[in-house]
């Protein structure tokens, strides 16, 4: 969870963080699998794709990811995310973005659940 956190939001401020967090665990629940293998399942989180992504450092200020963190797998962080399972950045516009239901944009990232 941390490092999903962490690569996936980065530089989006708290709430950025709290949402990936929150999409991770609602992913998770979804397709019931545990949050390790969520983040892990191919192409399911971009930084995962690539040996290259996974092996990246974790480098600067990870406080703020870390008590993000234990509080999903706390079960105690809010989902500011009212549901989502999925988002992107708004740099791209993925295919599969047409068949979810758009809940609303925080930051970079826009997110997504399934009508």
């Amino acid at each position: 969870m941390l490092n999903n956190i962490y690569h996936e939001a980065r530089g989006e401020g708290v709430v950025g963080m709290q949402a990936v967090a929150a999409v991770t665990l609602n992913r998770a629940a979804q397709t019931g699998k545990t949050i390790c293998d969520t983040v892990y399942a191919p192409k399911q989180f971009s930084w995962t794709n690539t040996a290259k992504g996974r092996n990246r450092p974790i480098t600067g200020d990870i406080n703020t990811a870390h008590i993000i963190a234990s509080q999903a797998i706390a079960g105690v962080l809010e989902d500011v995310t009212s549901g989502a399972t999925h988002y992107h950045t708004k740099a791209v516009k993925p295919i599969w973005r047409k068949s979810l239901d758009k809940i609303g944009t925080i930051n970079n990232h826009i997110f997504y659940r399934k009508n």
